[in-house]
């Protein structure tokens, strides 16, 4: 299976300041540590979506053994 790739804080930053280039805009964060919430959510997810998948294969698995 292939493992998604995440943004870490600092490529974010680095897209961000980028985008402030060509696009203008004001430089800075508002809230740096939302912005790290928000880049870390995907990677939590993942782990939260195996579980899932884990315990979904199992009761399918537990089901065909009842039957």
């Amino acid at each position: 299976m292939i493992s998604p790739e995440f943004l870490d804080l600092e490529e974010v930053l680095e897209i961000h300041a980028l985008q402030l280039d060509e696009l203008g805009g004001i430089a800075g964060v508002r809230d740096r540590g939302l912005l790290e919430s928000a880049v870390e959510q995907p990677r939590a997810a993942e782990g939260r979506a195996d579980k899932q998948q884990l315990a979904d294969q199992l009761r399918k698995l537990a089901d065909e053994a009842q039957a």
